[in-house]
Parts: structure tokens; sequence; C-alpha cells
């Protein structure tokens, strides 16, 4: 990309990148640092030509939504995170 003198890097985050709900640190995290590091690189970049864009997708019901739910309960359903857990599964 440097070498034609332009380019575009995307990464695809997700709207918890800024709006978050528990019991998601883990995720919402690694998402927060992908946004910090995409806003890095788009600096470090544009002098070349290199575009960085963040796509964040909104809500999608897919297999990893749904199997998400037993495992949450399996962890989280009888701790001290049983109330969240069982909020979000509902």
């Amino acid at each position: 990309m440097r070498e034609q003198g332009w380019g575009k890097i995307i990464n695809v985050s997700s709207g918890e990148g800024k709006v978050h709900a528990p019991p998601t640190a883990w995720y919402v995290s690694s998402k927060l640092a992908l946004e910090g590091f995409s806003d890095c690189l788009r600096a470090e970049t544009a002098q070349f030509g290199i575009d960085v864009a963040i796509v964040r997708p909104g809500a999608i019901d897919t297999e990893i939504t749904g199997g998400f739910i037993d495992p949450l309960l399996e962890t989280s359903g009888s701790g001290p995170y049983s109330a969240i857990a069982r909020k979000m599964a509902d």
C-alpha cells in the first residue's frame, strides 16, 4: 500500500466498542483496543495515503448468539454475577 501510495485497512469492531453491556468486559475491552489501534494506525499511515476504517455492525442473530447463553448460565448463573447473567439470558 505504501508503494502504490494508497490503500484502505478495514477493521471490524462492534457497537459495543462504544456502548457496553454487562457481563461482556472481555469482549468490550477487545473492541475498545481494536478501535484505539485503528485510530493510531490511521494517524501513522495517513502520510502514505492509507486510510483506516472501522466497521461497527449492529446486532446480528447468529449461532454464536444462541451458543453464548448456556455457557453464560453455566459459569455465572449461580455466582456473584447471577443476577446479570440471568437478565442477559432472558
